[in-house]
């Protein structure tokens, strides 16, 4: 039988700071000067004690473990209770809640001898959602072209181990032709196709992960009457700085990128070799 595996979904902070803040506004119409309540704003029972996460005076969520403080952070939810290898595992998410980064997975045992024991996987900047089987719990990134990362797999008796690299790879066999007949809806997919990946590394060589980080956050790319496909995007959380620009002609098989640069922008080929109708598209990043 197959291993069943639990893909478990984070929390998005944009929705979450919105529900926070009328939180507080109602919160405030009814406490009026009452002091802020110490009932757990959630419960988990766990390991013979109980998981809960309180809000202290200044507002911050506190997760603890009976009387034991694991951590605090200005959002804190369980993920859940799951079973790995026979031994029951609590999944927590820890972050500040702003734009700059995700939550942090904390992952929770209890051991023979009735401690408790965390884990998280490495990094300062949030982390994959865990998914979990009945063997591990696999911390699989989510890559951009031209990027490489560690993913890593986690058990109760292992504990945290790289589970290896994984690079960015396109679709094997596909090119222009498949473009050509394709529903994109996000411009860096454009890129997912070999062919078309392969020019995009002959044109920006070294530059490929940075240009590629500035379509992540974007609309569904648009078709010219000229049968081009256009579409431009911003680097998550820093919109106006470094937004990229990709225009494919599938029927010539050309590729034209852009990407801002101080006051002006660099251009994949160079300007001068970009027909007029692409030329037009750098409106879409102009400041």
């Amino acid at each position: 039988m197959p291993e069943q595996v639990h893909f478990v979904h984070k929390p998005d902070f944009r929705l979450l700071r919105k529900r926070l803040c009328m939180a507080a506004v109602i919160g405030t119409l009814f406490l009026g000067s009452t002091s802020r309540a110490a009932e757990p704003l959630e419960t988990v029972p766990f390991g013979g004690k109980d998981f809960t996460v309180t809000e202290t005076e200044e507002g911050e969520k506190l997760l603890s473990w009976g009387q034991l403080e694991i951590t605090r952070n200005w959002f804190i939810s369980s993920g859940g209770v799951f079973e790995v290898q026979g031994e029951q595992v609590a999944v927590f998410y820890s972050g500040n809640g702003g734009n700059a980064c995700g939550p942090k997975t904390i992952l929770a045992t209890v051991d023979q001898a009735g401690r408790l024991k965390t884990a998280s996987p490495p990094g300062d900047c949030g982390d994959p959602s865990p998914a979990i089987s009945e063997s591990a719990v696999y911390f699989i990134p989510w890559l951009i072209p031209g990027e490489s990362q560690t993913a890593y797999r986690w058990s109760p008796y292992d504990g945290m181990l790289p589970a290896g690299t994984l690079s960015y790879t396109p679709v094997p066999g596909t090119g222009w032709a498949d473009l050509a007949t394709a529903n994109v809806t996000q411009p860096m997919d454009i890129l997912g196709y070999e062919e078309i990946y392969k020019e995009a590394q002959g044109l920006l060589g070294d530059d490929l992960e940075d240009y590629a980080i500035g379509l992540a956050v974007a609309s569904e790319p648009e078709k010219t009457p000229d049968g081009l496909l256009a579409g431009s995007g911003c680097i998550p959380h820093a919109c106006g700085g470094g937004d990229a620009l990709i225009v494919a002609d599938a029927a010539n098989r050309k590729l034209y990128l852009a990407q801002q640069d101080g006051d002006g922008y660099r251009a994949w080929p160079d300007i001068s070799a970009w027909p007029e109708a692409a030329r037009q598209k750098l409106a879409l990043i102009d400041r």
